[in-house]
């Protein structure tokens, strides 16, 4: 049984049989002509996803003021992208998807309703903007390209513009040197209510004690999210394409970058290029940690400060305050101290915004990373079907080669589940995206 269903409720022609016995009965079965053919479902699948990918890239600093949080201008372009290539017949719901995202919508009325009842009183501060915020983001997830798309084509098509933002961090942090500084736009009048630079990202951030600022990509928040896309454009050119020009731009941005999260991301995607693709996924591993460390090495000779700031965050883990500990350490931390006082919480979770609200419980700083989150305010439950929104999926190979790297981004490397600019490119590589092997040329 199919697991795609179209606007109208129909499900998909299954193969091109069935689609010419519908192109027989068009004039008593209108709807079922009106979608696009193969190619041009294909052509408008690659133009949904560089439109949403032009928008999660380039416009991610913008924010509508609304409420306690901005809301990002990607979240609305990228739904309303969604839907317009939804009734244009491109899109289609995929029913796993839609049945996990239905289960999270429960669990999350469900602790929310326990949470005000005071079964949990410690985290009862319920925030339904936030539940409905959540679950209009996570809807992305539900989208499906009715069509299989070239794997080729479709991660080109994400390389160019990774590959864009990879030369324009280069060139601003290059740019420093000679004077010029363009880290912040609200530094250049740009009013900062209308950004989510400073007061809610280290848009501009000094390298150590240095007067060094990190890359941020001139066009994203924050120098880590460059780096976690330099490092996803590596992992994507290793598996795809081989270019030489591209490798470079993406191992010199990890450089730049000076954050440590996008090399987590390649060490992920070693780990899954071994499981997933055997000997062949081990020499691209290999690979994957010569290149970049070639660069390094180029900073060690070039400059022993910057360097040596690089290399000794790796001790941040065990150094309390440090930012690889707030990071990667006390989420969990958090997370046992909740469950520690409310145990149930880990079968229905504290509610809606209740993860956002635990600073006025807990005694020390803390991060929240997006599995704790999804425990603490919806339960495990919420959490397995969280996960299903990326993984009920149907991958070639080589696409499955990316998961490891994209699922630790996504989930490790910061609290990414209300933030449309990382969320919606994560979701159309792992499950958006249909895509099919190219076919071997022939003679």
């Amino acid at each position: 049984m199919s697991q795609f269903v179209g606007a109208s409720g129909r499900r998909p022609p299954p193969n091109a049989a069935v689609r010419r016995a519908l192109d027989g009965v068009a004039a008593a079965h209108p709807v079922a002509s009106a979608a696009p053919g193969s190619a041009a479902a294909a052509d408008g699948a690659i133009r949904f996803t560089v439109w949403v990918l032009l928008a999660s890239l380039l416009l991610q600093r913008f924010a509508i003021p609304i409420g306690e949080l901005p809301l990002s201008v990607v979240a609305p372009i990228g739904l309303l992208c969604g839907a317009y290539w939804m009734v244009s017949g491109v899109l289609v719901f995929d029913r796993r998807r839609v049945v996990a995202l239905l289960v999270i919508a429960v669990m999350g009325c469900l602790s929310s309703i326990v949470s005000m009842a005071g079964s949990t009183a410690r985290l009862a501060a319920i925030s339904w903007t936030s539940l409905a915020q959540f679950l209009l983001l996570s809807s992305f997830a539900l989208l499906a390209f009715r069509e299989p798309v070239d794997e080729e084509r479709f991660f080109r098509a994400i390389n160019r513009w990774i590959f864009f933002i990879g030369v324009a961090g280069i060139l601003q942090f290059f740019a420093q040197f000679a004077g010029v500084s363009v880290f912040a736009f609200s530094d250049y009048g740009f009013p900062i209510k209308f950004t989510q630079e400073y007061v809610f990202y280290n848009t501009v951030q000094t390298a150590g004690a240095s007067t060094v600022i990190k890359s941020n990509g001139f066009f994203l928040v924050e120098a880590s999210i460059y780096s976690q896309m330099a490092a996803m454009g590596l992992c994507i050119e290793l598996v795809y394409f081989r270019r030489m020009r591209h490798l470079a731009v993406y191992a010199l941005s990890l450089i730049v970058a000076i954050s440590g999260t996008g090399w987590m991301v390649l060490g992920a995607f070693v780990v899954g290029a071994v499981i997933s693709m055997g000997p062949r996924g081990a020499v691209i591993g290999i690979v994957a940690l010569v290149v970049p460390t070639f660069a390094l090495g180029v900073l060690a000779l070039t400059q022993p400060d910057l360097f040596n700031y690089f290399v000794n965050r790796a001790g941040e883990f065990s150094s309390p305050g440090s930012s690889g500990h707030l990071r990667f350490v006390t989420p969990f931390w958090a997370l046992a101290d909740v469950l520690d006082e409310t145990p149930l919480s880990l079968l229905i979770g504290g509610g809606a915004g209740a993860s956002e609200r635990l600073y006025t419980q807990l005694s020390y700083a803390y991060n929240i990373n997006t599995p704790l989150k999804i425990v603490v305010e919806y339960g495990l439950p919420g959490l397995v079907a969280y996960l299903a929104l990326f993984l009920a999926a149907d991958r070639t190979p080589r696409q499955s080669a990316l998961m490891m790297p994209a699922m630790v981004l996504f989930l490790f490397t910061g609290a990414y589940s209300q933030f449309a600019p990382i969320l919606f490119p994560i979701l159309l590589i792992t499950s958006v995206a249909r895509l099919r092997p190219r076919a071997p040329d022939h003679a």
